[in-house]
């Protein structure tokens, strides 16, 4: 039987997005305990430009943008993001 690959999680590094990955990690492994999960952190545009203020930055999703592409590079399964990051018209 081939061996199950790790289910991988992209996250921002901010505090807060580690919690809330914990979160959603921990409760994924309560439903699926032979799963295993591999954490990866990516780092965002308004990670780097942390001196910049908002109205710097181009276009949208400044704390989104990498993770939509790691997802669409499949360089990650899933993301955890909060919702105040993302942006807010679709």
């Amino acid at each position: 039987m081939p061996e199950k690959m790790p289910l991988r999680v992209g996250s921002r590094g901010s505090s807060l997005a580690r919690r809330q990955v914990e979160i959603v990690v921990d409760e994924l492994r309560q439903h699926h305990p032979q799963q295993e999960f591999e954490l990866r952190t990516l780092v965002t545009e308004g990670d780097r430009r942390r001196d910049a203020r908002f109205a710097d930055f181009s276009g949208r999703g400044v704390f989104v943008r990498e993770l939509e592409e790691a997802l669409l590079r499949r360089e990650v399964d899933i993301a955890v993001h909060s919702l105040k990051d993302m942006p807010s018209d679709l």
